[in-house]
This record gives structure tokens, sequence and C-alpha cells, in this order.
């Protein structure tokens, strides 16, 4: 008996000429969780109750939101979003700025008002986002499990690797913190002319406060700290290093990467606005936050200490509690 096999024309030029050309030219479906290019598949909720509301239509819907990590804005007008049923394009002339956000909402309207609505909506209990560019490219892909509602999931920080689930969901800003040790960058000073000298070299250094709520020590050795959110590892904080139950910990931002009778961080923070990150020993972000442009000698901080709210303090409080 005989088969019958269709041969492309790629294959066959292989066949003919060389096995090992083969190897390089044959077609491969792309991971699902990779990515290429600058704009991203960076969070999503595919189950939204209570989150943030639809602005053309007052409802609660889905959502996926895209990012960019490059520093020029992108056109993606013509580009398609999927998930495993449905794909839609993206309106001509749709731009994601650099740094920046778009959201999606996935609520089966397909139209653009106030924001854009694809046609399809998201699955709670499972599904598949794909994003190709006009010319059909695979650009990025995230598959996820069941869903928690008003739980979303995101790469963090933005443009990374790593996904995780974030409590309160972040759409059209930063992904925040993923994890709660009860540990909080509690404040810093990123312009220190004459507020407190450092006790190695005997100069004004920034600094960065870390607080402990807890009541017992956490060990924090072999976390890592950055001032750039896309670079976690920036700093590794030495072996044995750890925050007391309900104190504090500061640590001088002066890129000297060394330990004397302070902790010195391999970073310098900048005055005119820049990042603080906290990771545990998995790269999973603690704590982090971007701030605006500081005035010398007047540091910011959380009030009261641990919370969500934040103040300058014309008399910082290295150390001691901000309350």
């Amino acid at each position: 008996m005989v088969r019958k096999m269709k041969v492309s024309a790629a294959l066959l030029a292989c066949l003919l000429f060389s096995l090992s050309a083969c190897d390089m030219d044959l077609p491969t479906d792309p991971d699902p969780q990779a990515s290429f290019g600058d704009v991203l598949i960076n969070e999503l909720l595919a189950s939204n109750d209570t989150v943030n509301q639809d602005p053309d239509h007052g409802d609660f819907a889905d959502w996926v939101e895209l990012y960019n990590k490059g520093t020029t804005r992108e056109d993606i007008g013509g580009w398609i979003i999927s998930d495993t049923g449905a794909s839609w394009t993206i309106p001509a002339g749709t731009t994601v700025p650099a740094g920046g956000y778009l959201l999606i909402w996935c609520d089966d309207l397909d139209e653009v008002g106030v924001g854009l609505h694809a046609n399809f909506k998201l699955g709670a209990s499972g599904d598949a986002v794909t994003l190709k560019d006009g010319s059909g490219q695979y650009r990025d892909g995230y598959e996820f499990g069941a869903q928690t509602t008003d739980i979303s999931i995101g790469r963090s920080p933005d443009g990374t690797d790593n996904w995780v689930t974030m409590d309160p969901p972040t759409p059209g800003a930063a992904n925040a913190a993923s994890v709660s040790y009860g540990l909080f960058i509690n404040e810093f000073l990123a312009s220190n002319d004459a507020i407190n000298q450092d006790p190695d070299y005997a100069d004004f250094s920034d600094w960065i406060e870390l607080y402990n709520e807890t009541t017992g020590d956490i060990d924090i050795g072999d976390w890592t700290m950055t001032d750039d959110l896309t670079d976690p590892v920036k700093w590794t904080v030495p072996s044995g290093t750890t925050v007391p139950a309900g104190g504090y910990l500061l640590i001088w931002a002066d890129g000297l990467d060394d330990v004397g009778l302070g902790i010195h961080a391999g970073f310098k923070l900048s005055a005119s606005g820049e990042q603080v990150g906290l990771y545990d020993q998995s790269s999973v972000p603690v704590d982090t936050l971007t701030y605006g442009e500081q005035t010398t000698d007047v540091s910011y901080g959380r009030l009261p200490d641990g919370s969500d709210t934040w103040a300058t303090f014309g008399t910082p409080t290295p150390g001691a509690s901000n309350n």
C-alpha cells in the first residue's frame, strides 16, 4: 500500500538541499507566555463586579490592559487582540504612549466610545488572550486558569515575565505589590543636605526606611531592592538583615553597596522623581512606589506608618514613627 502525502515547497527545498537548513526554517508555534516587541499584555481582569466602571455604559466589564515598555509612542491601529473564541481588530489611529497604558474593555460590544470595546468577553473559568500586529505577527499572549472576582492578574513589575495576582487591580496604572509580609517602604529622603548623617562616612546621603508592622522580626537577607522597577534585582540585601517587630530599618541609598554601622545600597535615589521597590527572595514584589520631584531635606512617607496615605515631612523621621 502506498500512502500519498503533501509536501510543501519549503519542505521540498529543505529535502533537496540541506536538512540543517530545514532546522532553522521550519515554523514553530510561539510559547503562549512569550512576548515580542515593546507593547505587551500587562494585566487583565476576567471577573469584574466592583473594580472599575466602563465609562461608556457604566457597567463593570472585563478588561485587558496593554503596556508600552518602550521609549516612543506605538501605533497599534490594525493590530488584533483575541481570546479563545473571537478576534477583534484594534481601530486605526489607536496608540499606546511610551511607558503608558491602554485599557480594552472585553464586553462583546465591538465598538468605540470613550473606551475601546472588543467583540469578546474573558472567561472567568480560564481563557487565553493573544496580541498580534497588523501583519499577523504574534506579539504577546497569556493563558490563564480560573479567576477570582475583582482580583486581576498581571506582570509585576510592569513589562516583566513575572505574573502575579493583584488585589486591588491597577487598570491603566503601574501594577502594585502582590504579596504582604506586613513590611513597607515607609519613608524616604531623596535629597538630603542637612537632615541626618550616614554613621560610616559622615555625609548626608539619601535613605529609605522600612517598617515592620508585625509582632515578629522579619529576615530580609537576600531580598532585593531597586530604583528601577524593570530591574528588581539591582541590589541584594545582605544576609542576616532583619527588620525588628514593630520597628524600622534605615538603608542608605548612596551607591556604595557595603555594610558598616549602617547598610548601604548599590543605588542612589533621584530627587527629580524615580521608583523604589522591595522584593523577596523569589523576586516577588513586597512593596513598590513611583514618586515625583522631591524637595531637599523634606521626606516622603506613609501617614500613619504602613498606611496607604503618603505625606511630605518637613521634619523627617528616619528610623522612627511617622505618626
